[in-house]
């Protein structure tokens, strides 16, 4: 859909051929590729070894399908948004369900710590959106700024609270990731930092209207919520 670039000189392009852009601050290219291989060193990377729900071992640059609960909510959180279209695709990676949003007709952000997944996004639908490089343990999410903010395999506890605010009241949040149950798999992240506790995403919007809450243990073991801020 042509929406996805009409928007651009409104709030300027935020490319990644010159310069990557974060909230507020300029990140060269070697910076940006540098901070990166920091971060793994340090971490390693929650989305090594699996795919969106079924736990695989394709190589980082083979396209990933969208995840059944994104496929499945977002074109009914559009319905319910209306008007109302800017969404946020958190740890986007490649950017399969950004591109899933922008057929929709979202205003889509979209942010990864990794430049090489920012810049494979960066195409077709994507060309113009609003997609940037940023270290997700220390990056400020705009208040009450999203009506979506989808979040998949990625688990950050110290972002929740600014995830929450960043949504605006009435909008939604999509999120999924692994529990604890994937250690039964023998694939997946390992650290308890990257893993959910049983219920614990559940509780994360609880005081929020929960339009869709599951954890399964196969074919992956994930939590799923689809929530609405109250008004």
């Amino acid at each position: 859909m042509s929406e996805q670039g009409d928007e651009r000189d409104k709030d300027g392009e935020r490319g990644v051929s010159e310069h990557v852009v974060g909230l507020g601050h300029q990140v060269t290219e070697r910076k940006a590729n540098d901070e990166t291989d920091k971060r793994e060193d340090r971490r390693g990377d929650q989305r090594s070894g699996h795919g969106p729900l079924i736990i695989s071992a394709a190589r980082p640059h083979v396209a990933q399908p969208p995840s059944p609960v994104v496929v499945r909510w977002l074109p009914i959180v559009r319905k319910q948004v209306g008007n109302r279209r800017d969404l946020l695709d958190l740890a986007m990676g490649a950017g399969r369900h950004a591109k899933l949003a922008a057929e929709l007709g979202f205003r889509v952000f979209g942010v990864d710590r990794d430049l090489s997944r920012v810049r494979r996004a960066k195409t077709g639908l994507l060309r113009h959106a609003a997609l940037w490089v940023d270290d997700l343990e220390v990056m400020q999410l705009p208040p009450q700024r999203f009506d979506l903010i989808i979040c998949t395999n990625y688990l950050q506890r110290t972002i929740w609270p600014a995830l929450r605010a960043a949504v605006r009241p009435g909008g939604f949040v999509i999120y999924e990731t692994f529990t604890v149950g994937q250690l039964l798999h023998g694939t997946g992240p390992r650290s308890p930092d990257f893993l959910l506790q049983p219920l614990e995403l559940h509780g994360v919007f609880a005081d929020w209207e929960l339009c869709h809450n599951e954890e399964r243990a196969k074919p992956a073991a994930v939590a799923q919520v689809v929530a609405r801020k109250p008004e």
